[in-house]
């Protein structure tokens, strides 16, 4: 495969790519951020991304601007949303800063000036007057609006955003191009994919050689001492949890009703409807087709005429429906709203579960408190995941840095809060001989087994390297198992021996018998009969996804190079 089909392909991985590392810092944030520690944080800073703060006052301002782009009044949910989008964006735009600081990545003066010359802002380059007669987009006409000292205001503003986001793209750029194939590999892959192979494999199954094993117990017992640091099993803990659902008071739902009867009043003032529906959903999507609607709505609506109101009560919410069209309809959505008071309410009672706790134990304050603790799994420090936190591996942290009993702070879950009891240690420990024997015996067999295979396969080799004949010597190998392949490229045939296999054949650059290989719990000679080479057409596409791949594991090297301090909590809700 030559390097300039690759490069013909270069736009086309540069968009796969850019998806990638954005996608993936979303992914690695969530994996290498430490949990707030009560009091060792400043009150105006909710996060850092390594050592760059956050200021919760800059976290609310993003959250409102986001809340004021949505028609109506959003819902709970949705602002849960909102709160999780505006965190993302800073904590992306923090990280391409310091990327681009770390590799001096920054835009010129000189680039500024020739990307505004030749890449006008859309609302710039869809203006009916900048076309000639063709249709076609006039640069002379641009580069005249550009001399033009009255457009001076749009040009600096062109000027900020190239300056804002162009860097980013050079960081996309440079992190695209970490994924390149070598030449080398190029070569290799495109052999693997191109070469056919004829001839034979022989195969010298392990399971041969068990009959011939010392399994007592005294060779057990010296495999295990020579294993030993194999059999050590790592600390473990346990913890009790209790979960905090945010739940909508009455005062909640009364407002809901508030809500609903001053709607109503405005529709019998015959207001218009898309006017209150921007006043008062709690949905932002207004316009639906009327094939969107399901079930007793779809019914009910169909039976009205255009231009007629319903509304239905769904109990947790209650929907206005008008039908505009044959095919559309426009909608308000009421939903229960829980309030700042009632997370007030639900902060107070968590807080004062926790002293309870504190003052007489975990399970007394949850009899108190009429809640049901629940148990987690007893697990490793590298093998929890609790998933229903917003950060589901604050859990490990809090469990392997706190003493025996202590409480966690409330965790932000999906719909509510979580509160942990470190209920039990258990100390690392190394499984016994006696424990471990069975499973023991398996995996000594499987390696004295493979060590006997290798043996005679050197054997086999070493004789026909001598000049014997094979169909000789197989009669002294019955163990042997002999393939016949005929014409079958490599690629397939790594799936079922193995990478070492291909590799051992690719290097043999005319017929011949390889060296014993070992390849997982196999060991196998190639005798090559023909190597033919074919179209390399299928090694293209492995080779992009491969080049995919190799940027994405960069990537996520690259994020976990930043120390992502998340320190949200109920406390600014």
């Amino acid at each position: 495969m030559r390097i300039s089909e690759f490069r013909s392909q270069a736009k086309v991985m540069l968009a796969i790519v850019i998806v990638a590392f954005v996608g993936l810092i979303f992914f690695q944030w969530g994996m290498n951020i430490r949990a707030k520690i009560r009091g060792e944080v400043p009150k105006d800073v909710i996060g850092k991304v390594s050592n760059e703060e956050i200021k919760v006052k800059e976290y609310i301002e993003s959250v409102r601007q986001l809340i004021q782009q949505v028609p109506g009044t959003p819902t709970s949910g949705m602002i849960d949303s909102m709160r999780t989008i505006a965190w993302q964006e800073m904590i992306a735009e923090r990280i391409y800063g310091q990327i681009m600081a770390k590799e001096g990545l920054r835009i010129t003066t000189d680039e500024i000036k020739e990307i505004i010359k030749s890449n006008p802002p859309p609302e710039i380059a869809n203006m009916p007057e900048l076309r000639n007669e063709k249709g076609e987009f006039d640069f002379q006409k641009y580069h005249q609006l550009l001399r033009d000292r009255r457009n001076i205001a749009w040009v600096l503003d062109y000027e900020m955003r190239i300056r804002k986001e162009y860097p980013k793209r050079k960081v996309n750029i440079a992190l695209a191009t970490a994924g390149w194939i070598t030449p080398g590999e190029a070569n290799i892959l495109t052999r693997i994919f191109s070469i056919h192979f004829t001839g034979y494999i022989f195969s010298f199954p392990t399971a041969n050689y068990v009959a011939q094993l010392d399994t007592s117990p005294e060779a057990l017992l010296a495999y295990y001492n020579q294993t030993l640091d194999q059999w050590k099993r790592p600390e473990r803990r346990q913890c009790q949890y209790v979960f905090f659902p945010k739940i909508p008071s009455k005062s909640d739902s009364n407002d809901l009703i508030r809500r609903k009867e001053e709607l109503e009043e405005d529709l019998k003032a015959e207001i218009d409807f898309q006017t209150l529906a921007l006043q008062y959903t709690n949905d932002p999507r207004i316009g639906l087709a009327f094939d969107e609607l399901t079930g007793d709505l779809k019914k009910r609506v169909g039976r009205v005429q255009i231009g007629k109101i319903i509304s239905v009560d769904q109990g947790d919410q209650i929907v206005y429906l008008k039908r505009t069209s044959k095919d559309s309809v426009q909608r308000i959505v009421l939903e229960v709203m829980i309030s700042p008071q009632t997370l007030y309410d639900l902060h107070d009672r968590m807080t004062s579960f926790i002293a309870s706790a504190r003052d007489n134990g975990f399970e007394k304050a949850c009899k108190e408190y009429g809640i049901k603790p629940n148990l987690t799994y007893p697990f490793e420090k590298e093998k929890v995941n609790f998933q229903a936190l917003r950060d589901p591996n604050q859990l490990a942290r809090f469990s392997f840095k706190a003493k025996l009993n202590d409480l966690s702070d409330p965790l932000v879950g999906e719909g509510g809060y979580y509160i942990f009891h470190l209920y039990t240690i258990s100390p690392a420990t190394t499984i016994s001989f006696e424990k471990l024997q069975y499973w023991l015996k398996n995996r000594y067999i499987k390696d004295k087994a493979l060590k006997a295979a290798e043996k005679r396969a050197t054997d086999f080799y070493n004789r026909v390297r001598a000049q014997e004949k094979i169909e000789d010597l197989l009669k002294d190998f019955p163990e042997i198992e002999k393939s016949r392949i005929e014409n079958q490229p490599l690629s397939k045939m790594k799936l079922r021996y193995g990478t070492e296999t291909i590799g051992s054949i690719l290097g043999m650059e005319r017929a011949g018998i390889s060296r014993p290989i070992t390849s997982g719990w196999e060991v196998y000679i190639a005798l090559v009969e023909k190597i033919d080479q074919k179209s390399p057409q299928e090694a293209f596409n492995y080779i992009t996804r491969l080049r995919q791949l190799r940027a994405e594991f960069i990537f996520n090297k690259t994020l976990e190079s930043f120390d992502i301090e998340d320190y949200r909590t109920y406390e600014i809700e």
